[in-house]
């Protein structure tokens, strides 16, 4: 029998019906269990809650929301119902390595002086299977830190393994939507928590229509900028927030390109504003 984690995996779904039993499948799978799994639909139209009854486990804990509340809010009731020491973060289209849970579990309890870790992730096609590509996350607080303070993201949110306590007591914010990953993150950044990733892809990030993953709208970055001029008192212009939202929309629009030609085209177009970045993208992309 497999020993199970002092952590609780705390989702939130909405129409995800076609990906959860990939999804627990690789909880299930895992050579660590949680303590619990904690499932809040935040008012699903599809048959989420159908597949979701199907599946006997006595770690499975489902809230069903009426009405659709917010990603925020969700995550929030999920959150507070958690009785565990440590919560993993995994979205409900997602899958995770047999080891991510033993890894960063194991990695908080060795080092007591990180509160917040995440790792490397692959990007998958949901249609082909195929990886898209492996990030490259900054792996130190001081990286993360530098990131986070100029309106970066330093951890992947569908990464994350934190102490229960710090997310209790900080909460998601609807009102920071669709931002509202940074605004969590840099407020906690903000009160000197310690940040850390792990350099091994722990987790498969699905890329599919429905998926905010798919694409970044300019609503997202405007809001992370602003976040971070309310939180670390940065003067952000117009078009610097241009200049990053056109490096992410050009870059994600090659990734999914059939044909190498228009592949290159778009990547010569996202490198005109960010080259460094793109250039540590494409060396990571080559060795998956």
């Amino acid at each position: 029998m497999k020993k199970e984690a002092n952590l609780s995996i705390v989702s939130a779904n909405y129409n995800n019906a076609d990906y959860l039993k990939e999804y627990l499948k690789s909880i299930f799978s895992s050579t660590l269990l949680p303590k619990e799994i904690i499932i809040v639909d935040d008012g699903s139209t599809d048959n989420s809650i159908e597949v979701l009854n199907e599946v006997k486990s006595n770690l499975l804990k489902i809230v069903v929301l009426e009405e659709n509340q917010g990603f925020s809010n969700a995550l929030n009731i999920g959150v507070k119902l958690s009785d565990s020491k440590y919560i993993i973060r995994i979205d409900t289209d997602d899958y995770i390595a047999s080891t991510r849970i033993e890894e960063q579990y194991n990695y908080m309890i060795a080092h007591p002086e990180i509160d917040l870790l995440g790792s490397n992730c692959y990007y998958f096609n949901s249609q082909t299977g195929k990886i898209i590509f492996k990030t490259n996350v900054q792996l130190n607080h001081k990286d993360i830190e530098k990131r986070i303070k100029n309106g970066l993201h330093g951890i992947i949110h569908g990464s994350l393994i934190c102490k229960s306590e710090i997310l209790k007591k900080y909460l998601y914010r609807q009102s920071s939507f669709p931002a509202e990953e940074y605004d969590i993150f840099a407020r906690i950044l903000r009160d000197g928590y310690i940040f850390q990733n792990l350099s091994a892809p722990l987790t498969y990030i699905r890329i599919h229509k429905k998926s905010v993953s798919n694409d970044m709208p300019f609503s997202t970055v405007k809001k992370t900028f602003q976040i971070n001029s309310e939180i670390f008192y940065k003067k952000n212009n117009i078009l610097k927030i241009y200049n990053q939202y056109l490096h992410i929309h050009f870059y994600r629009k090659a990734l999914y390109q059939k044909s190498k030609y228009k592949m290159i085209i778009y990547l010569i177009i996202s490198s005109l504003f960010n080259m460094s970045r793109l250039l540590n993208r494409i060396i990571t992309r080559r060795n998956i």
